[in-house]
């Protein structure tokens, strides 16, 4: 691994130093690091079966991020100065001019349009690589080797206690969420307005268990025979299921991603085809439901699955959903110019938005809500995450990018060392690793506070479920053996 990264990293940083010198426009050059910086990493996963690697994962979200929609917004930057608001909720998905982007661009940037863009490519590209150089550190320094040791620390487990007790909890405080949002009906109607995240963050906290009981499902013990699949996928389809009525894709995305991780590293790793065909699925997901979500606001159930049936992969639907860069966009023309950078109080706030009110009465709301204040004000709803070099260069400009992307990258590489160590503790570990791989995307993806959020509505039910459900008395089953 770390010669691929010295000659990326080499080569992204000599050429777009030898391109920016030869006087082509710098939005296209940074645009070819970070092209650079990302997609040789993924080739390479590809070709040698690593794709469920910290690197490649981050590569490919790199990629999707902050090569695609950057890409759409310098060749389509006309529509950037005809914004417009349809009333159709389809056309506000397939139109880039219907984008919230290109009111920010009309309405904000009033200088260089190329300017602003090359800045905010620029952050970018200045995190790729650095995260890139910081993955190279962090293998040079061996960082996994104590997480390689970790073992479960209490011999066996009482796995159906665990897998009991977490599911029937977790899918009680799902029905109660959802019931407290006037049923899955009213939910799914409200479902871009996301009202039923909006419940307790008690009720959200007790719901991961049910997360943590298909995870330790998977991890300890494969189905076998057909009841037993039958109740494993029934367990995995109400999980997600509760995800989709509450209105959040990415909870789908990221328990299914963290099933795939823990499939391929202790069941059998994943064939490219199945990898391929997966990504399909997800990417009809995903676009399908965003379409629905919108169309639902305005018109029946009926109505919107029909929409979403027909727009379903629509490229303009697909493109226009990934919208990270636009709050990179936003961050980079607003901090260090009309608004001062905030020197490390944003990520603080962050974590302060998760204190009980009667410890911080004044606590700030999440990242993302924040974010969107500052940008939009009240005028449109939900978050807005800035993403870890949104994040990093509010606080500390493009000196903080440089050194958050470096502290992720190291992190990113530590992580590995979960999948290192003999077979006792495995399933521990690899179940481990695929909980801190969903944590560190959301890291990078959307913003710390959200990350956080995660790592306490997902992490800490699995270690309860682990640690202390699994201690139950009662028939164990030893880690490092699960059934094949």
């Amino acid at each position: 691994m770390p010669l691929p990264l010295i000659g990326v990293v080499a080569v992204a940083v000599g050429a777009g130093l030898s391109l920016l010198s030869a006087g082509l426009p710098a939005a296209w050059v940074l645009l070819g690091v970070c092209a650079l910086a990302t997609v040789p990493v993924v080739v390479w996963s590809l070709i040698v079966g690593r794709f469920f690697e910290p690197l490649p994962v981050l590569a490919a979200t790199g990629a999707l991020m902050f090569v695609t929609r950057p890409l759409q917004l310098i060749l389509e930057w006309r529509d950037l100065y005809s914004h417009f608001f349809p009333r159709d909720p389809i056309r506000r998905l397939v139109l880039l001019e219907a984008q919230e982007v290109s009111l920010f661009v009309g309405d904000r940037i009033t200088g260089s349009l190329e300017h602003a863009l090359a800045r905010s490519i620029g952050a970018c590209a200045l995190f790729l690589v650095m995260l890139l150089a910081g993955y190279w550190l962090g293998a040079r320094a061996g960082l996994g080797r104590r997480l390689a040791g970790i073992r479960l620390g209490q011999g066996p487990i009482n796995l159906r206690a665990a897998i009991g007790v977490s599911l029937g909890v977790g899918l009680a405080a799902q029905a109660a969420i959802i019931a407290r949002a006037g049923g899955p009906g009213a939910a799914l109607k409200k479902a871009d307005q996301q009202a039923a995240l909006s419940d307790s963050f008690v009720l959200f906290f007790v719901s991961g268990f049910a997360f943590a009981a298909v995870l330790l499902w998977a991890a300890w013990r494969r189905p076998r025979g057909g009841l037993e699949w039958a109740a494993f996928g029934l367990s995995v389809a109400a999980v997600c299921t509760f995800s989709t009525v509450a209105g959040s894709r990415a909870r789908v995305f990221l328990t299914l991603f963290a099933l795939a991780v823990i499939v391929h590293y202790l069941w059998r790793p994943w064939r490219r085809r199945e990898l391929a065909v997966g990504v399909v699925v997800m990417l009809a997901f995903v676009s399908s439901f965003v379409v629905f979500r919108e169309s639902a606001n305005d018109h029946s159930l009926g109505h919107a699955a029909g929409e979403a049936w027909r727009y379903g992969l629509d490229p303009r639907v697909v493109v226009n959903d990934i919208t990270s860069f636009d709050d990179v966009l936003y961050a980079t023309h607003i901090y260090g110019r009309s608004r001062e950078h905030e020197h490390g109080q944003f990520l603080v706030d962050g974590a302060r938005s998760f204190l009980p009110s009667r410890i911080d009465p004044n606590k700030p709301e999440g990242g993302d809500i924040v974010f969107r204040k500052v940008v939009w004000k009240n005028q449109f709803g939900a978050g807005r995450p800035p993403t870890a070099v949104g994040d990093w260069y509010i606080d500390f400009g493009f000196g903080g990018v440089a050194a958050g992307a470096v502290l992720i990258g190291l992190l990113a590489r530590a992580l590995l060392g979960l999948l290192g160590g003999g077979a006792a503790g495995r399933q521990y570990r690899v179940a481990l690793y695929a909980i801190a791989l969903v944590i560190l995307y959301e890291l990078v993806v959307d913003t710390f506070s959200l990350a956080l959020g995660f790592t306490l509505t997902l992490a800490v039910p699995f270690l309860i479920a682990v640690h202390v459900f699994g201690r139950v008395p009662g028939r164990r089953l030893a880690a490092g053996s699960t059934a094949g």
